[in-house]
This record gives C-alpha cells, structure tokens and sequence, in this order.
C-alpha cells in the first residue's frame, strides 16, 4: 500500500511542478513578446517558441495524470482493505474531494481552461503584433 500511495503522491508532484513551469515559460513568453513588440520577427517567434512548447509541456503534464491515476482503483481497493482489518466499518479511504463542493468544474477542468486561453492570449497577441505593424 504505502509503495502505491508514494508513486501516486510521486506523480502528482511531477504533474503540478510541469504545471507550475508552464506557467513560467508563459510569463516568460508573455513578458519577451510584449519587450521586443517593435521587433515583428522576434515577438512572433517568441510567441511561436512560446506555443510550441505549451502544448508539448501539456501534452506531458496530461501523460502524468494518465500514470498518476492508473493505480487510483487499486490504491482505493488497498485502502479500503487496510479499513476493513481494522474492524471499523467508519474508516475510509478516498483519493480526492467530491466535487460535490464546487460544482462548475473538476481542478482538471480549469487547468484545461486556463491552457487554452493562455494559448489564444498567445495567438492572438501575435495577430495584433503582426497587425499593428503592417498598419506603422
């Protein structure tokens, strides 16, 4: 059990740590398109750069929640084993909060949400560059 629970808890932090980098590519890729926006070529290949690599990095923070949940069934099972020797039927074991509590959507959901507006903030930041500098 306690070697399924850490490659779990393994996982996730693997998974939150590539999200917390994306972000920082983002602001990264924010901040150095809007600094060189008088450079047309520049801005664009960095919001292009910036693009690229926001999709690849969540296309693998999306495979480490694959392998992060594989063993969710398995790790509750186990749980709830452990529970039933202890002979006490009030015991146990679940994986997450039930969505129960906010309604509108999973944490899944609103990284999913935030991934692809900062993806069209990336896209269209480069339509405007690429406008604003045909019409100077």
């Amino acid at each position: 059990f306690a070697a399924v629970l850490s490659y779990y808890i393994h996982q996730n932090q693997i998974m939150w740590n590539r999200t917390q980098l994306g972000i920082a590519i983002q602001g990264a890729v924010l901040g150095g398109a809007y600094s060189l926006k008088d450079d047309l070529i520049a801005s664009c290949g960095i919001l292009f750069v910036g693009i690229v690599l926001w999709v690849i990095l969540w296309r693998i923070i999306e495979r480490d929640r694959e392998i992060r949940d594989i063993n969710k069934k398995l790790l509750d099972q186990l749980a709830s084993a452990l529970a039933a020797e202890e002979d006490n039927p009030d015991i146990t074991f679940v994986l997450g909060k039930p969505p129960e509590n906010f309604p509108l959507a999973t944490a899944h959901e609103m990284l999913k949400f935030v991934f692809i507006f900062l993806l069209w903030v990336d896209i269209f930041l480069g339509i405007y560059i690429v406008i604003k500098a045909q019409i100077s």
